[in-house]
């Protein structure tokens, strides 16, 4: 680009009527290449997913750690709020915020136009929709049914990750 700048700047301090134009055009790429290329970007986006969605039930434990360690529960319970309704609504945040997480997720995959889930038919987005919903239900009740294993903050991090 920088050559083709400089050759006209000289055609025009010569006063010729010449110019250079400059184009870049790649080649096509090969079916193979552009299926090789596609799984890599598929396992990459996997494994970010996986990733980010290990992180919500460890953010919903550092609550649930530390309402026990400065005892705000049994104040609760001492108020009069009764155990179903306190892990109830427990629950109702919890999910609320993973339900955020996974309409934004969603509209980055829109945002990206993914072929293999918005097709015509749109059964591989209905099956990720379950799926996200199944997945908060289930790692938020396994958050709750742990969070008695661990006094410590850190280990029930490290476990919640893993």
């Amino acid at each position: 680009m920088s050559i083709n700048w400089f050759t006209n700047a000289v055609f025009k301090s010569k006063n010729l009527d010449k110019k250079v134009i400059h184009s870049i055009h790649s080649l096509p790429r090969e079916a193979d290449a552009t299926a090789s290329s596609s799984a890599q970007a598929n396992f990459w986006l996997n494994f970010f997913l996986i990733i980010g969605l290990s992180l919500i039930p460890t953010s919903s434990i550092v609550f649930i750690i530390k309402e026990r360690e400065l005892n705000s529960k049994h104040q609760q319970i001492i108020a009069g709020v009764s155990l179903f309704s306190y892990w109830f609504s427990n629950f109702v945040w919890d999910y609320i915020k993973y339900v955020f997480v996974c309409v934004g997720i969603l509209l980055i995959f829109n945002f990206w136009n993914l072929p293999d889930l918005f097709e015509t038919d749109y059964y591989q987005l209905y099956g990720t929709i379950i799926t996200f919903i199944v997945y908060g239900i289930a790692s938020t009740l396994f958050i709750y049914a742990t969070n008695y294993l661990f006094s410590k903050l850190l280990s029930s991090m490290i476990f919640t990750l893993s």
